[in-house]
């Protein structure tokens, strides 16, 4: 008879890691679509009662269409990928919750070591929108942690 011990248990769980990546990309794509819509449905509504017309390219600009692009993919959808991770996995929860990011880690060093040089997003804000998404993940699998506890237990905290 062979005995597990947790110490050779895998801390990181395969199904949460897809499925929180899936559901933070999903979201993700989801979100920025939505945003997109509204944001030049609101712009044509906006050059329909004005004289003068609005250009598609002063709207995708726009520092409110941008800020709803880094809302939705910087801050919701890692929730919600570290929130579904945490969900998913047995154990070491917040390491999964940071991982559910991972994709995104990856297509952002690849963006950026392959990617064009000259953008019109200053370099700061490249770096802080691109690598900061595992700590509002991490949000998420915490956030999921605290809702399983029992009530005596958050009410003492």
């Amino acid at each position: 008879m062979i005995f597990k011990t947790p110490e050779l248990m895998p801390r990181i769980s395969i199904k949460a890691l897809m499925l929180s990546n899936l559901a933070f990309w999903g979201f993700a794509v989801a979100g920025v679509i939505i945003t997109t819509i509204l944001g030049l449905t609101g712009a044509g509504l906006m050059a329909l009662h004005n004289a003068t017309t609005t250009s598609i390219d002063h709207v995708m600009s726009s520092p409110m269409l941008i800020g709803s692009w880094l809302i939705v993919g910087g801050v919701l959808a890692p929730l919600l990928g570290g929130y579904t991770a945490a969900r998913i996995a047995p154990r070491e929860k917040l390491l999964n919750g940071a991982l559910s990011t991972s994709l995104w880690l990856v297509f952002a060093a690849c963006c950026d070591i392959w990617g064009p040089a000259n953008t019109d997003i200053p370099q700061w804000l490249d770096i802080a929108s691109s690598y900061w998404v595992p700590l509002p993940a991490m949000a998420g699998a915490y956030l999921c942690q605290w809702c399983a506890m029992p009530s005596a237990v958050v009410a003492q905290a």
